[in-house]
Parts: structure tokens; sequence; C-alpha cells
């Protein structure tokens, strides 16, 4: 069977993914199950687009014994499913995915660029004042970073909720940084009581090499954090690393660059539609 016959066979029909849409969430889980372990050549194409269903219900995680989300478990299950995706070339479900959790589509785009850089589709160089490596995808032309972030980027105010209970410090300090965070995430953690998110926060703004990184990509979120209106969450840039800052732009820190770099329209297009999602619009 052809790579394209066992494509087109994977695909569900619109009435098997109605009938699914109708199951509740625990069978479904048990039909993705069956689907990632079967042998069956379009099985796995069938769990992928399952697994697209438990996702926009916000079902599709392991859970401990007490309730709470095993958060490595439930990577290990978005990383399989978006290797099914991936495989069958079902890029709706891939993309859904990765929205849907970020966290784990950090371990799978950095692994997806090494398997690139193998084939010789990427390329290393280094920035020549700071040194710092960087990796770019010669197809794409995006830095591994910029793959990263498009998830961020991306993700809804649903998705933000449902990743409740997974977040851990590399995670929330990679999307501090990434500038794709806003101040709709904070009140959308504040209003579920994420309290584990805004500690990671309060974390990363007290390194001042994550809040260099804030000031350059997204500004009117940095001047919130600097602003005083944080505190109603906790949280506060501390005074040493603001006052580091503005001696900053009178020592020539920031050299001929822009102090602040131009966002691209679709991040700012992303930011709108999750504070709109949160009730901030």
């Amino acid at each position: 069977m052809t790579d394209q016959a066992i494509q087109k066979q994977g695909m569900l029909s619109k009435e098997k993914m109605e009938e699914y849409k109708g199951m509740n969430s625990k069978l479904l889980m048990e039909e993705y199950e069956s689907a990632a372990t079967s042998k069956l050549p379009y099985a796995q194409a069938k769990a992928a687009q399952v697994a697209e269903i438990l996702t926009r219900r916000g079902d599709f995680h392991i859970k401990n014994a007490d309730g709470t989300i095993n958060s490595a478990e439930t990577q290990r299950l978005v990383t399989q499913a978006y290797g099914f995706a991936k495989k069958h070339k079902n890029k709706d479900v891939m993309d859904s995915l990765s929205k849907s959790n970020p966290i784990a589509y950090q371990k799978i785009v950095e692994q997806e660029y090494e398997e690139a850089e193998k084939e010789g589709k990427v390329i290393r160089f280094s920035d020549p004042k700071t040194g710092q490596e960087f990796r770019r995808h010669t197809e794409t032309g995006k830095t591994l970073e910029e793959a990263q972030n498009r998830a961020f980027e991306k993700m809804t105010s649903a998705d933000f909720e449902n990743l409740k209970g997974q977040w851990d410090k590399e995670a929330v300090e990679k999307f501090f940084t990434s500038g794709a965070m806003t101040i709709g995430h904070l009140h959308k953690a504040n209003t579920v009581d994420d309290h584990a998110f805004l500690q990671y926060v309060s974390e990363a703004m007290g390194d001042i090499n994550n809040v260099r990184a804030l000031k350059g990509k997204s500004p009117t979120f940095y001047n919130y954090l600097t602003s005083g209106k944080p505190n109603d969450f906790g949280l506060q840039i501390p005074p040493s690393v603001v006052e580091e800052l503005e001696k900053e732009k009178t020592t020539g820190y920031y050299g001929g660059k822009k102090k602040y770099y131009d966002r691209q329209e679709e991040i700012r297009a992303g930011e709108e539609r999750f504070d709109r999602d949160a009730g901030l619009l």
C-alpha cells in the first residue's frame, strides 16, 4: 500500500467524526489508545484525529491518582499524537496539538531541528556581538527559537486555561522571553487560580536577561510590568533590575540596534485574540 493510499484510508469519514464527537472523553481516550497501539496501517492516522477532538475539549492528558495532571506523561502523549499526525501529513492536527500544548511542542520542534540538521537542512550561526548560537532551518527560514515561539503566539485563552498544572520553570521562562505573553495571561492565570504559573513568571522577572529580552520584543507588556499594576498578582520586576536597564539606555548597551524590535503582525494578532478571548478587549 502506498503512502498516499494509507493517508487517504486513514482519514475519518464525516459520519465517523460526528460519532466520535458525541462520545464522552473517557471512551474517546480508549479509542485513541486502541488506535495508537494497532498494527493496521491507517490506525495511527485515526489516532491523531481522535487526539485533536480530545485536545479541543481540553481532555487530552494523563492524570495522576489524585486527579492532578501528570505533566511528563501528558507531554509524552502529545508528542506521540503529533508524530502520528506528521507521519500522515495531517497539518491541521499538527497545528492544533502544537498550539494547545506549546510546552510539549518546545521539545518536539527541538527534535525536528536535530533531525533536519542531520539532513543538512539546518545551519548554525552566532551573534557576532553576544556570541549566542542560533540554528536556522534553510527551508522555513526560521530559527529554532522562532519555531518554538510560534506555538505560544497561536495559543488561545482556552488552550492556556487547559495547561493549568503543566507549566514548569523552563517553559514559563521561554514563554516570558518569547514576547507572546500578555496581560491577558496574567489575568487568566489569576482567574483560574494557576498560582504555580504566576510564581514561575515572578521568577522569570527576577532575571535581568529575561527582562532585556522582553523589553525588546514586547515593550507594551514590559511597560505594564514596570508600572506597578502587576502587584495585583503579586508580581513586580525587582527595582534593581529596572534601574540597571535604565542605566543601559545611557551607556549604549543597545548600541546601534533599535530599542524595540517591530513585532510581527501575526504576533500582534495573536495577542489581541488572546486578550479578546479573556474579555480584556
